[in-house]
């Protein structure tokens, strides 16, 4: 039979590697993940697909196409869900693919596929990748600080009660880093102490004796820096991550927002008024950018350190039964 016409095909490889392996957030249940195609082929249909668990993508479905040209769709995180990247070693084009998924509360696993349809003829599948897996879970509780902040917090970090019941006992430690996120780098830095283990694991069938103890602490150590200053508004992201998950806003949780707190200007006629006479009160109002609700301590600076009479009483001095009323600066 003679050959009636020809078609270059594109070689590539799929690197899933991240989504094997999912970090969940505890409060939004969403875990945040990627592949990337090797080297970048355009313009093809990526069908991805959630089977047999519970489990979805972050939007609640359970299929949808991504397009690796398709540059205006944006992940659940506000990023790029097709994004090129140059392999600084080889100069090679390749194409991050963001994938969100949703993991209920009380399911344990989640079963992805996703296949690849080659555009020449459609429904010809030319490549496909599974996977069937755990994930580990931690919620972050963010913290709030004033804007020009530079000074130190503690961040809490909990892991998810299931994490050791979910994974099989056999399997190696999950060791797990604490870092900013990529955009936030240089604008707080995480103390020491950030590489934990979440689960523990006998590091391989048949070892009786735990290799690899649950390590993992709920406090982290922030220092905010002052370059660039904090501006209210602002919000700082960390990135928790294993060693497969190399994306640089995978897996990122809410850590720090920052605020403005301002205080209305005093009347400034006001003056306590002595004897008999009722004092009008002196409010001092607070209010924050953006507004929170909360508790604010208010404190007394620079008065005098000499003890003396209180000038505002609503009575005449001495008091009545005697004695007198006398202001003590602590």
């Amino acid at each position: 039979m003679p050959l009636l016409a020809e078609q270059k095909i594109d070689a590539f490889n799929l690197d899933y590697s991240p989504i094997s392996h999912l970090i969940v957030n505890g409060a939004t249940r969403i875990a945040n993940t990627h592949m990337t195609m090797k080297p970048w082929v355009p313009n093809l249909d990526v069908n991805c697909e959630m089977f047999a668990s519970l489990s979805t993508f972050a939007d609640g479905s359970t299929a949808f196409k991504l397009n690796t040209s398709d540059f205006s769709a944006n992940n659940v995180n506000g990023d790029p869900s097709v994004r090129l990247i140059v392999d600084p070693t080889t100069g090679e084009t390749q194409a991050v693919l963001r994938v969100d998924f949703g993991i209920p509360r009380g399911e344990s696993s989640y079963c992805f596929q996703a296949t690849i349809d080659q555009h020449s003829k459609f429904g010809t599948p030319v490549h496909r990748v599974k996977v069937n897996n755990k994930y580990c879970g931690f919620t972050v509780t963010p913290i709030w600080i004033g804007e020009n902040c530079g000074l130190s917090h503690r961040l809490k970090i909990d892991e998810d009660p299931n994490n050791n019941a979910v994974h099989k006992a056999n399997w190696p430690a999950h060791r797990h880093t604490i870092k900013a996120r990529e955009r936030d780098a240089g604008k707080f830095a995480i103390g020491l102490g950030t590489d934990y283990n979440c689960i523990e694991g006998t590091g391989g069938i048949g070892t009786v004796i735990p290799a690899y103890p649950d390590t993992w602490t709920p406090w982290v150590s922030l220092n905010v820096g002052a370059s660039p200053a904090p501006k209210a508004g602002d919000e700082y992201k960390v990135v928790i991550c294993g060693t497969n998950l190399t994306a640089a806003d995978d897996n990122s949780f809410l850590a720090i927002k920052v605020l403005k707190l301002e205080l209305e200007k005093c009347d400034k006629k006001w003056v306590p008024k002595g004897g008999a006479e009722a004092n009008d009160d002196l409010k001092i109002k607070a209010f924050t950018t953006p507004r929170i609700a909360g508790k604010i301590q208010f404190d007394l600076t620079d008065v005098s350190d000499e003890d003396g009479y209180c000038l505002n009483a609503p009575y005449s001095l001495p008091l009545r039964g005697g004695g007198s009323v006398v202001f003590v600066n602590r």
